[in-house]
């Protein structure tokens, strides 16, 4: 009798236990299916190899993971073998003989852009042979000089690449519109164009649709950032992020081409500006209308820009980020996050 009680005292607790389990499968059926919905997606973006920082590397199985770095080198492999990004390029990734094919890549992706001679302040001058040096320094008189005669932009013009043997060579800015002594520095007015004007988006507006909010992965660069932006629709330059930059500052050069390729005219001129230097120094400078700037699928149109030095840094300042509703760097993952 005791035998037959504890049989069924046994299977009692048995059919319990197993209604408590089927319970807890049938509550967590919703949750697992999220989960296994993150993961997938998740996966997803691993295996294009294009955003490892965007990637959650802890979600991934042994053999998922095996499959995830064999693409993000694949994919680290066509960055690096363009050569045309040495900073986005991750050189610990690369085998021997992919190490050398880059840096020949790297090399002559360099050459092609100094012999331009329109960018000096993007030419890595240490990667040149005795040579090239004296190629690349030619041609970067010759744009120069093509630049200091137009008489148009004397902030633009060089006069140290004027004359290397003698004295440097004045070149002025035309008659009409050089300023008389009791006189401060004209500001253009714009001139109307046979072309359209391009579309103007108000303030803390972006001309593009999609979601509220982007994240733009960024390269650490010492104890800065950089990213990629598109200016005019024209040429695509790394820009540190700068959030004590009153306005966009690009070099000297880079205004050239863009006056070159036609994305720039004297009607996007607008004057001198005084701005204060992080020592507290003043110094004045050229400003100019920047038509479009596109960062990740973002684009501002219409974003005052301010002419540095040849040598000096592509900064994207408050003139770009101002006009969003909130922005920040995610340290986490590396990226601008824009909303």
């Amino acid at each position: 009798m005791i035998s037959h009680h504890v049989i069924m005292l046994v299977g009692l607790l048995g059919i319990a236990l197993l209604g408590v389990s089927l319970a807890q499968v049938v509550s967590a059926g919703p949750y697992e299916d999220t989960i296994n919905a993150e993961r997938r997606e998740n996966l997803k973006t691993c295996l294009s190899g294009k955003y490892p920082s965007l990637c959650r590397h802890n979600l991934l199985s042994s053999q998922e993971a095996q499959q995830v770095s064999a693409a993000e080198r694949e994919e680290n492999l066509t960055t690096c073998l363009s050569g045309k990004y040495p900073s986005l390029c991750k050189h610990n990734l690369l085998s021997s003989q992919e190490a050398q094919q880059v840096s020949a890549a790297e090399r002559r992706e360099n050459l092609t852009t100094c012999l331009s001679g329109k960018y000096p302040s993007l030419c890595s001058h240490n990667l040149l042979s005795p040579q090239e040096a004296q190629q690349v320094d030619a041609a970067e008189r010759r744009e120069n000089l093509t630049t200091c005669l137009s008489g148009k932009y004397p902030s633009l013009c060089r006069q140290d690449l004027l004359e290397p043997k003698g004295k440097p060579l004045a070149v002025t800015e035309p008659t009409a519109n050089r300023p008389s002594s009791n006189q401060s520095a004209p500001t253009i007015t714009p001139k109307p164009t046979p072309s359209s004007p391009p579309k103007i988006a108000s303030v803390g507006q972006s001309a593009s649709t999609g979601s509220t909010k982007i994240a733009v992965p960024m390269v650490k660069e010492g104890r800065t950032f950089s990213v990629p932006v598109l200016i005019n629709n024209t040429i695509t330059l790394k820009f540190l992020v700068d959030s004590g930059a009153s306005d966009v500052s690009v070099p000297a050069d880079v205004v050239s081409t863009l006056l070159r390729t036609g994305t720039l005219t004297d009607s996007d001129f607008l004057g001198l500006q005084t701005y204060t230097l992080a020592d507290g120094s003043k110094v004045p400078s050229q400003t100019f209308r920047i038509r479009s700037l596109k960062v990740g699928d973002r684009v501002m149109e219409n974003v005052t820009g301010s002419v540095a030095g040849v040598n000096g840094s592509l900064l994207l300042g408050q003139s770009f980020l101002g006009r969003f509703k909130s922005w920040s760097i995610n340290n986490a993952d590396h990226t601008l996050v824009l909303e």
